[in-house]
């Protein structure tokens, strides 16, 4: 045999006798972060208005009062906040006028975007609740 032949079989005997590192051994177990009982139920609660027709929020809100809630919160960013308000105001005037009442009206502010392209958008929680 010649000196590269030689050669040849020496790296390939190191290469084959080298163990591959094991993937899962590398990977560290994230947990996931916990969540407490109280903030899955209020989740439930929460109706997100956007681009959707009024009517549609409308019937979001009913359904949660007639699954037993007694507070339903409706959030809104942005164009959304005049429809949101929409919704409040359709739900008391027009369909349950004699059981729910207007509880709480928040308005606040978030910072969308990165780098130079940051900007602000409004938003608006309103929280409605069975008298």
């Amino acid at each position: 045999m010649s000196k590269k032949e030689e050669e040849t079989k020496k790296t390939v005997k190191k290469t084959e006798a080298k163990p591959k590192p094991k993937a899962k051994a590398e990977v560290k177990e994230q947990k996931a972060p916990e969540v407490s009982v109280r903030k899955k139920t209020e989740e439930k609660n929460v109706v997100f208005v956007g681009a959707k027709p009024t009517m549609n929020y409308v019937l979001a809100v009913m359904t949660v009062f007639n699954q037993g809630a007694n507070d339903v919160i409706l959030k809104a960013r942005g164009r959304a906040t005049s429809r949101a308000v929409d919704v409040a105001e359709v739900v008391i005037r027009k369909f349950l006028s004699k059981e729910v009442k207007l509880e709480d009206i928040t308005i606040g502010t978030d910072t969308v975007g990165e780098g130079n392209d940051v900007r602000n958008l409004s938003t608006i929680e309103i929280t409605l609740k069975k008298k």
